[in-house]
């Protein structure tokens, strides 16, 4: 999630905006790891709207949080956008709750 507010903020510098959601279109399978984790710009919650209507129904996002899922809407810190982008989040989503501790110390 980092890396994505990072490169839409220099596509932005850059004007290379479009070009660079065209791009992110064209994977099958879009990963958003560790959402929630900072605030969202303006401009990060209209990409977000963006790239989810874009995919809709055609390609796979996922997005992985230690943030609950009740708390997701206050990240985005304007309803009518929040509810836009939760909606098109959810719309035909599977949602995964996983418990127990961190796998990331276990040995293999």
């Amino acid at each position: 999630m980092n890396r994505f507010l990072e490169l839409l903020d220099q596509s932005r510098i850059e004007g290379t905006y479009l070009k660079w959601l065209k791009q992110i279109d064209r994977y099958d399978v879009l990963i958003f790891d560790d959402f929630g984790l900072k605030p969202f710009s303006h401009d990060a919650k209209l990409a977000l709207l963006d790239i989810l209507e874009d995919r809709q129904g055609r390609r796979a996002t996922i997005f992985t949080s230690q943030l609950p899922f009740e708390k997701w809407h206050d990240c985005f810190q304007q309803p009518t956008i929040a509810d836009a982008i939760i909606d098109r989040m959810t719309a035909s989503a599977h949602k995964i709750s996983l418990k127990g501790k961190s796998w990331r110390n276990k040995k293999i």
